[in-house]
């Protein structure tokens, strides 16, 4: 397995005509692309660009990144063979999990759902953070950003100078997963619900409206996907969820952790329906100890268990949460424009690269061919990316990257220009 060995933002190295062309449509754009993109942006300062990475290096990113997925797999399974086991070696809490088997075995299903965040530095990355669950946030806002910055710069004749293109759909993908994870065509509830944690959970319409766009996608695959209230689901008589029509719910998608439902009255229905096989909740909370940090200190601990290539990998590429990290990010030059007043500002960020990946448990990573054909096909399909970094007000901003194809990439000589 090769390791990005050109993954930064190519910015710099692009004709100066191309990128005063990025820059008067970012200038001109930036309130449109960011416009309704749900906490993008915590202030008025939204840059004028997307990063700009090559497609091969994002391509060879996330084979890197599924590979040290499997192994942080096999370090808890070093440890514990079941999710009670788990549990208990981390010292986490019963109470924090509400669809939780402590039988249930420390297996490839877990990774199902993630974003694995990476920093850049020299050229090549180091990873920071699994999130392997199915709330993961920014699916929705990456595909929003990828799309709007992607169309902007076809309008200004762009897309084919750099061989510019998106990389897959955060939405799209997760929806497939969730399609294979019920086995095929299955109703599927994107319940919304209340509380005090978040201003969306304040917001029950403005919630559904979000979630609506998570099921639109599921519906594109050929589920059939529904938002609803969660306390609109309930156990029928055979145990199965339904809503008040009679719709039933095969499925579930998962967009919140125990302690934010807990105070529903469909959550004990939920719990008791997932336990009995009735409903799969995509995904189960089990998954979520994999983004404990001690699981990364695992990887870095146990590399003297590992063949070779495996130790040489996570030794260059997986930052030790008790080290130093593996040396400073390298930073990125970045535009922001004020979108009340205009005003313009350039800053030197370090930024945060997010990788969308699913379904990693289906996917051979020795070589072997007997995966099915559609998970080979993920297996070679740019993910979404998404990307965080600071902002003129030191606040974190959410931003996206774009691919380039290698064989477009400028000469020296354009360069120059």
């Amino acid at each position: 397995m090769r390791t990005p060995s050109s993954l930064g933002d190519l910015w710099t190295a692009l004709p100066r005509s191309v990128t005063d062309t990025m820059l008067s449509t970012g200038r001109s754009r930036a309130s449109e692309i960011f416009a309704g993109v749900a906490g993008a942006l915590p202030g008025p300062w939204a840059p004028v660009r997307p990063l700009l990475l090559r497609r091969h290096a994002v391509e060879e990113l996330a084979q890197a990144l599924r590979r040290i997925a499997w192994l942080a797999l096999d370090a808890c399974r070093r440890r514990a063979a079941t999710a009670g086991e788990l549990l208990e070696v981390l010292g986490h809490s019963r109470s924090e999990y509400l669809f939780f088997d402590p039988a249930e075995p420390v297996g490839t299903s877990w990774l199902a759902s993630s974003r694995i965040d990476v920093v850049l530095a020299g050229g090549t990355f180091r990873v920071i953070g699994l999130n392997i669950d199915s709330a993961l946030a920014g699916a929705l806002q990456t595909d929003q950003l990828t799309g709007r910055f992607f169309h902007r710069y076809g309008e200004a004749g762009l897309q084919r100078a750099l061989g510019l293109r998106p990389g897959g759909s955060a939405l799209t993908a997760r929806a497939e997963s969730i399609r294979r994870a019920l086995g095929g065509a299955a109703g599927v509830a994107f319940p919304f619900f209340t509380g005090d944690d978040l201003p969306a959970h304040k917001q029950p319409d403005a919630f559904r409206a979000f979630l609506e766009r998570f099921a639109a996608g599921a519906r594109e695959v050929g589920l059939d996907a529904r938002t609803c209230a969660l306390d609109e689901l309930r156990e029928g008589s055979d145990g199965r969820l339904r809503m008040p029509d009679g719709w039933v719910a095969d499925g579930v998608f998962r967009l919140f952790a125990a302690e934010e439902v807990r105070h529903h009255r469909s959550a004990d229905d939920l719990a008791r329906a997932a336990a009995a096989g009735k409903t799969h909740v995509y995904t189960g909370e089990a998954a979520r100890m994999l983004r404990d940090p001690r699981v990364l200190g695992w990887l870095c601990s146990d590399v003297g268990l590992l063949s070779d290539r495996d130790a040489s990998l996570i030794r260059r590429h997986v930052a030790d949460p008790a080290g130093s990290g593996g040396g400073a990010p390298e930073l990125v030059p970045m535009e922001f424009v004020h979108t009340v007043s205009g005003a313009r500002v350039a800053a030197d960020v370090s930024v945060v690269v997010g990788a969308f990946l699913f379904d990693l448990g289906g996917l051979d990573l020795t070589g072997s061919d007997s995966h099915t054909s559609d998970l080979r096909s993920d297996a070679v399909r740019p993910p979404a990316v998404m990307v965080r970094h600071g902002g003129p007000d030191g606040e974190s901003v959410l931003n996206c990257a774009l691919l380039c194809d290698p064989r477009n990439e400028p000469s020296d000589q354009q360069r120059a220009e």
